[in-house]
């Protein structure tokens, strides 16, 4: 089941980034959909009136449009520990003690073989041993509950961030401090570091 944004939830679409302003039907079409306002206004096509109503406003006029919740690519962000478990936490592969990988960096250029991948595994998704992790781009936007943090990784990982805080806290005042505050409060060792767009 795909886990719909609330109203004020920051999301992004392909490389835009926005706030949800509204949600539910639109008279003459079928079907829930999003209004969301946009911070680059380029990206919006109204101001939250369709037709003769308003669904929604926006503080820049034109920078709102609507999207369907199941759009291929919207991405309204994960808690802290859903985004470290899913990119540290990997089923084994029982496989051979031999596998071949293609090195990201390469794109896909580059395949190598790699020996005994699952003792790495293994030992990545014990999150209670890390030491230091990188959530880059993971899009960590929602607190977990108080402390659950401190128990899964009770050796206070190290945990430089550049990009998914900065995506997901810009712009959305209300949730989106104390969402900081909440995982804060929780990571003593937390780093945040500049983010900027690739494009």
């Amino acid at each position: 089941m795909i886990r719909s944004p609330q109203i004020g939830a920051r999301i992004s679409h392909g490389w835009d980034i926005g706030t949800v302003r509204f949600i539910g039907t639109v008279e003459g079409s079928l079907g829930d959909w999003l209004g969301i306002e946009w911070d680059d206004p380029r990206r919006g096509k109204h101001d939250g009136v369709k037709g003769d109503k308003r669904y929604f406003s926006c503080m820049t006029p034109n920078a709102g449009s609507f999207l369907r919740p199941t759009v291929a690519g919207l991405i309204h962000g994960t808690s802290f520990l859903k985004a470290l478990s899913s990119k540290y936490v990997e089923a084994l592969h029982a496989s051979a003690q031999t596998e071949k990988v293609t090195l990201g960096s390469s794109n896909g250029a580059i395949e190598v073989e790699a020996v005994n991948l699952d003792k790495v595994r293994a030992r990545l998704s014990q999150l209670d041993m890390l030491r230091e992790v990188s959530l880059d781009n993971q899009g960590v936007a929602l607190p977990d509950p108080l402390g659950r943090i401190k128990e899964t990784c009770p050796g206070e990982p190290f945990v430089p961030i550049s990009g998914l805080i900065v995506v997901f806290v810009v712009g959305s005042v209300g949730t989106i401090y104390t969402t900081v505050v909440a995982v804060v409060t929780n990571v003593a060792m937390l780093c945040i570091l500049p983010h900027w767009p690739d494009h």
